[in-house]
């Protein structure tokens, strides 16, 4: 299944359509009456194991950048961090 770099495989679509289409099908399960055990097996079967699915396709498409990672993510953790420290002194610490 080697491929040129540029060139799409389908078959990685369609497994992200199915998980998609499952995400949307547990959540309708959540608000779902009826079906009692059956529901609840489902809804357990289809949430062990679609987040890993996608944390896994995720970190096969991403691409590791150094600068990206250190620039981008971790200034802004900082940045926020600092953000929200001043923000709780001034505005939500009890008087």
């Amino acid at each position: 299944m080697l491929q040129d770099k540029n060139s799409r495989i389908y078959a990685f679509d369609n497994i992200k359509f199915i998980l998609i289409f499952l995400v949307v099908f547990g959540h309708l399960l959540e608000i779902a009456q009826g079906w009692g055990e059956e529901r609840e097996s489902v809804y357990r079967l289809i949430y062990s194991f679609h987040m890993p699915v996608f944390m896994f396709f995720t970190g096969w498409f991403a691409k590791f950048n150094r600068e990206k990672i250190v620039f981008h993510f971790i200034y802004m953790y900082f940045l926020f961090q600092v953000l929200y420290q001043v923000f709780y002194h001034f505005v939500l610490r009890e008087r």
